[in-house]
């Protein structure tokens, strides 16, 4: 099946580098998902309740408003104005964010805002030709989410559920075995899943910070200032790669006859999503490398096929 994961690249190599010395490797794989790691269950901990207190109409005007202003403009007045701000605020994408966190603020309940934060497309019905309209799925399930009394712990268990094993597992398990290099995952031990279930959100999440039990843990072998640092993703640079190195291939799977022809995607979408990327007006890498990775891999399958 196709897998759009783009970390799978460096995650690849960096087990061809642990191949080189070792046939078995431990990964850290689970402490996220168990212990509050990621990034939207610290926002949704530290913000959300705070942010739910505004009024939503009050929200969604300043949805609006930040929305009317276009990303290429704001990025220009970022550019402008950055060298004034300390290093530690300045960012990439400016216009992406701000338009992200402008959608984030007109959200009325932490599930429509789970969903949101794990999605690369809007509305996956926009893009797929003749899709199923129906649209229920373990995230539409509304019965599980409010079998939970924090949100936090909700997402943290969707997250388990779904992406740890559809996406980060089969990353790992297809990139370790593609060089013969065996990885196991102690967090998912189930002795250490249950305990982690069982001690409150408040050992998870504190002063800002995920995986605060693990940091403590840690701390006693290791100075903090070693591991006290920003969470960082394990992302390739795709934006400029489609934009310079990989701009031929691309523009080749996403040929407008060619998807016409295919009859799966709006190419009208696609296209626009494309032209708007290579433009600079938005950075659309992660939806392209979805839409690149299926038509990859359709083209593979159609080869061998014939």
């Amino acid at each position: 099946e196709p897998f759009s994961d783009s970390s799978q690249i460096p995650t690849f190599l960096i087990s061809e580098l642990a191949r080189s010395k070792v046939t078995v490797s431990l990964s850290g794989d689970g402490g996220d998902e168990l212990f509050g790691g990621y990034n939207r269950h610290i926002l949704n901990h530290n913000h959300w309740k705070k942010l739910s207190r505004v009024p939503l109409s009050i929200r969604k005007i300043f949805s609006n408003v930040t929305n009317s202003i276009s990303i290429s403009t704001l990025n220009r007045a970022y550019n402008l104005f950055y060298r004034l701000f300390p290093s530690t605020f300045h960012v990439s994408y400016f216009g992406d964010k701000i338009h992200k966190l402008a959608d984030i603020v007109s959200i009325n309940d932490s599930l429509t805002l789970y969903k949101r934060l794990i999605s690369n497309i809007d509305e996956s019905n926009d893009i797929i030709i003749n899709g199923c309209n129906n649209n229920e799925d373990i995230f539409s399930n509304n019965d599980i989410w409010n079998d939970f009394s924090c949100s936090t712990d909700a997402m943290m268990f969707f997250d388990l559920i779904s992406y740890l094993p559809d996406d980060i597992l089969v990353k790992v398990d297809r990139a370790s075995m593609g060089v013969s290099l065996e990885s196991r995952a102690p967090y998912l031990d189930h002795k250490v899943v249950e305990f982690a279930w069982k001690i409150p959100i408040s050992m998870k999440i504190r002063h800002g910070h995920g995986k605060w039990i693990l940091r403590k843990v840690l701390n006693t072998y290791i100075p903090n200032i070693d591991f006290e640092r920003p969470k960082m993703g394990f992302g390739i640079p795709i934006d400029k790669w489609l934009k310079n190195e990989l701009k031929d291939w691309a523009e080749s799977l996403l040929e407008e006859n060619r998807l016409k022809n295919d009859g799966f995607l709006n190419h009208k979408l696609v296209i626009d999503k494309w032209h708007d990327h290579q433009k600079g007006i938005r950075n659309n890498q992660y939806f392209l490398w979805n839409i690149l990775m299926f038509q990859a891999w359709l083209d593979n399958s159609m080869s061998i096929t014939s």
